[in-house]
């Protein structure tokens, strides 16, 4: 075995580290301080060590990291009712419950004996796109991350000996998107380390969200969109109960890509 120091140039110590101990033959060591490198190696190993620090051993690539999350969608809702009354001096009948305005409805008759037909037929699309980027070094991690807190009203009930006594709060609930990557380059080549989330909050009376997440490895090339993966789903319910009918069928696509561009 031959023990050699050998002083970096550019990169820091644990980063070549983590590269070069699987180079490493066995029996051999490699350790670091004071930015140089502390190799006991066969020599031949170690002229192949010193060919692959002399291709490494520079300044890291600058590279601007940009990811897509998409959502796209469309529903058809459709709801029909027929309802009504009939009155006399001994019969009284009533038919459905329809009390909603929402729609095109037909009604006939006087107060106390009519029929009235509703139906709502309505159609919805949702596109939602968001674009992050952040700027890095090829081996170094990223993490981006924007979004806002949501207060979250609670209360709780405690009996004591002098009565009731009931204590409101006020929690924050963090609703946000963004990723983390680590890129490492080989020529052209990237292999990226990478975890997305995209969260938002359903419209409607209830504090709700959709969460959306993905942690996965990838390989591609510099400048290309890579698709790291997606979401594809149908859904269709329906109600029927007497004489009034709903149903809501429709479709929701969601896909992330990702890009790293070279800054030069």
């Amino acid at each position: 075995m031959q023990l050699e120091v050998i002083p970096l140039q550019k990169r820091m110590v644990d980063e070549v580290i983590q590269i070069i101990r699987p180079l490493v033959a066995p029996g051999g060591t490699v350790t670091g301080m004071n930015n140089q490198l502390i190799i006991k190696t066969t020599p031949s190993n170690l002229a192949e060590i010193k060919q692959v620090l002399s291709k490494i051993d520079r300044a890291p690539r600058r590279l601007m990291i940009t990811v897509k999350q998409n959502i796209a969608g469309n529903s058809h809702h459709r709801e029909d009712s027929l309802s009504g009354k009939y009155t006399s001096d001994n019969i009284h009948i009533n038919a459905g419950h329809d009390h909603s305005n929402e729609g095109l409805s037909v009604s006939t008759g006087d107060k106390d004996s009519n029929i009235r037909y509703r139906t709502l037929n309505s159609r919805s699309r949702a596109d939602d796109r968001n674009t992050f980027r952040v700027q890095t070094l090829e081996g170094h991690p990223a993490f981006i991350n924007q979004g806002q807190s949501i207060p979250l009203g609670s209360s709780s009930t405690v009996i004591t000996e002098n009565g009731v006594v009931v204590n409101q709060s006020i929690d924050y609930y963090d609703v946000g998107s963004g990723f983390y990557v680590l890129p490492r380059l080989n020529g052209e080549q990237v292999t990226l380390l990478v975890a997305t989330e995209l969260s938002s909050i359903k419209p409607g009376g209830q504090t709700t969200t959709n969460v959306q997440g993905l942690e996965t490895t990838v390989t591609g090339r510099l400048g290309e969109w890579i698709e790291l993966g997606g979401i594809d789903q149908s859904f269709n319910r329906g109600r029927r109960q007497n004489f009034s009918s709903a149903n809501i069928h429709g479709q929701e696509l969601r896909t992330i890509l990702i890009k790293v561009d070279e800054i030069k």
